[in-house]
């Protein structure tokens, strides 16, 4: 990939795992590495037109690629087509944008500065055309910077800096030198004025913006309310939020930062409690109420884009999970010295809509325990009389498309008979067009109904189905590596088009009633991007009968209402009102 930042001097650049490398196109061979911000201070101007932002960053000159390694740079950079009429000034052949398997374009950039010097401060003026090409989006922009020379010049003389970096526990102070503390440098702000302060620990932070995996369709319709609550809607006193737990024990948010939390009933509800809080057995009622009209509209929303969409073709699926909702605050702007996220905030949002304006995010978070899983393959299979459909183990690959930079191909596979992996079916990310969330405070489980619509890819060309095949046939199962499959270097690529982003090994068991279809599975998943894995058990359930209704019917009459309602009783007697 090629980048470089919106307040550097770029032309174009290449990356290298998550590193990227900034290289200009001038005489000099220098190459850098992503800068490095130690300082990042905003200010807000608010009785002025502009605001002010005042950083400290460090270039890093990269000196250590062998000959080899610049010889795949430069060969990007020299197959490189100027081409004033494009975003970014520049353009690449098919497959020309990359080198070695290593190293791909990811943004190109045509500046035009001027610099002007004084005594203490350094100005660029600059004109940048970008373009950036895994999201097909580029602008030209005019800025402004200003180096302040003189500052540094000062705290050079202040902390005799040398240009190598030396870590702190290695420093030190010669004779007649005066060591730097805090409180030599650092302003006395007013701790009041330190809004959304974020501190990046030992390792640094980084944001990376991945294609979206997850999409919802236009007009699509998301609803999040409790189950179990009083009479008025609101929250029995006796439910509280607490810190959501994985089974080993760990945040389950160790990786971002981010706090989870669940609602959680600290004690059970009294005998004269039962005149203000619904009687469990009649909850699937009350949902089937609140939810018909839902139901129906975005049954009606799939079938017109299904009309209108003829190169996709479509597969309407009404799905429950279950598991958990935990709620969140975007990472964004909190204040990590105090409380992220409290139970009033989470009321409101009930009222309204849980989403970031109110203050709250949710995740609904699929994996289920392994004795929940031997309880329903066990009890429930057998309770409700469904019989074993299918077993199948299956490779699932997603896979990013830079020509489809808003949607990630899931790439269906098996293994053959030469141990190789054999493309069954290729499905773009699923649209999503009802997700309802409902949180049931008096049970272990809460529930997700959502209608998705499963798109079947069918338009490419003989040419790009090779392309990925060429990507699949080249993997490497592995039994002992995460998500089950590893790539040589270079070969979870294609034509410089289509990249690897997620492996997984799925051992999937289904089994069939008149009404439902449920699913088990365990997914071994791999994360090529943030080099992430996991292993999770899942359950969901089909709605079949609901949605055969759906297609005969007009959403209005009795017998839909009669099978939402069968339905969700007989998802709430066997999978959520479940006790250990």
């Amino acid at each position: 990939m090629i980048s470089g930042d919106a307040e550097e001097d770029a032309g174009t650049s290449t990356a290298s795992g998550d590193d990227c490398i900034h290289v200009e196109r001038r005489v000099s061979d220098e190459i850098e590495a992503s800068p490095l911000r130690h300082l990042v201070v905003d200010l807000s101007c608010v009785l002025q037109d502009f605001d002010l932002r005042i950083m400290l960053i460090t270039k890093r000159i990269m000196e250590s690629f062998t000959a080899e390694e610049k010889h795949s740079i430069k060969e990007v950079i020299e197959s490189a087509i100027i081409d004033p009429n494009v975003k970014g000034g520049l353009r690449w052949s098919l497959g020309k944008d990359s080198a070695g398997g290593r190293f791909y374009v990811q943004e190109s950039f045509h500046i035009l500065s001027r610099s002007f010097a004084g005594p203490t401060v350094r100005l660029k003026l600059r004109n940048a055309d970008r373009f950036k090409r895994s999201s097909s989006h580029g602008k030209i922009s005019d800025e402004v910077s200003v180096k302040l020379i003189g500052v540094r010049k000062h705290l050079k003389e202040l902390v005799a800096l040398s240009m190598a970096y030396i870590p702190p526990h290695m420093r030190k102070v010669k004779e007649g030198e005066k060591e730097l503390h805090p409180e030599v440098l650092a302003p006395k702000f007013d701790e009041q004025l330190r809004l959304g302060s974020r501190h990046a620990g030992s390792k640094g932070w980084k944001t990376n913006v991945l294609p979206f995996t997850i999409q919802y369709a236009e007009n699509s319709i998301v609803r999040c309310f409790p189950v179990g609550s009083m009479e008025n809607g609101e929250l029995p006193d006796s439910i509280c939020l607490e810190p959501f737990l994985r089974p080993d024990s760990l945040d389950y948010g160790h990786r971002t930062g981010r706090k989870y939390f669940v609602l959680h009933n600290v004690d059970e509800p009294k005998d004269s409690e039962t005149s203000t809080c619904r009687v469990n057995k009649e909850e699937w009622l009350s949902i089937a109420e609140k939810i018909q009209s839902d139901v129906v509209t975005a049954f009606q929303n799939v079938r017109n884009l299904i009309q209108d969409d003829e190169h996709i073709k479509l597969k309407p699926s009404f799905v429950a999970r279950i598991r958990k909702i935990l709620f969140h605050r975007q990472v964004l702007f909190i204040d990590q010295s105090k409380e992220s996220i409290n139970l009033a905030k989470i009321k409101r949002g009930f009222l309204t809509e849980i989403n970031p304006e109110c203050g709250v995010s949710k995740m609904f978070n699929t994996d289920v325990t392994e004795e929940y899983m031997n309880f329903v393959e066990n009890k429930v299979v057998q309770d409700i009389g469904l019989t074993l459909m299918a077993q199948k183990d299956e490779y699932h690959l997603k896979i990013e498309d830079k020509q489809l930079p808003d949607c990630v191909l899931t790439c269906r596979c098996v293994k053959n008979a030469d141990g190789k992996l054999e493309l069954k079916k290729i499905e773009a990310s699923p649209l999503r067009h009802l997700v309802v969330d409902l949180s049931c405070v008096f049970q272990d489980f809460d529930l997700r109904i959502m209608l998705i619509a499963k798109r079947i890819l069918e338009s490419f060309t003989a040419e790009e189905k090779h392309s990925i095949k060429e990507v699949i046939e080249s993997s490497i199962l592995d039994p002992n590596v995460k998500g089950g499959l590893r790539w040589s270097l270079g070969k979870d690529s294609a034509g410089g088009r289509f990249y690897v982003q997620e492996s997984f090994h799925i051992l999937s068991r289904s089994f069939a009633g008149p009404t439902v279809r449920l699913k088990l599975r365990s997914a071994d998943r791999f994360n090529l991007r943030s080099s992430h894995g996991k292993i999770s058990e899942e359950v969901s359930v089909k709605l079949i009968g609901v949605s055969e209704h759906l297609k005969e019917a007009d959403g209005g009459d009795e017998a839909l209402q009669e099978c939402l309602q069968d339905t969700l009783k007989l998802i709430w007697d066997n999978f959520i009102n479940y006790k250990r």
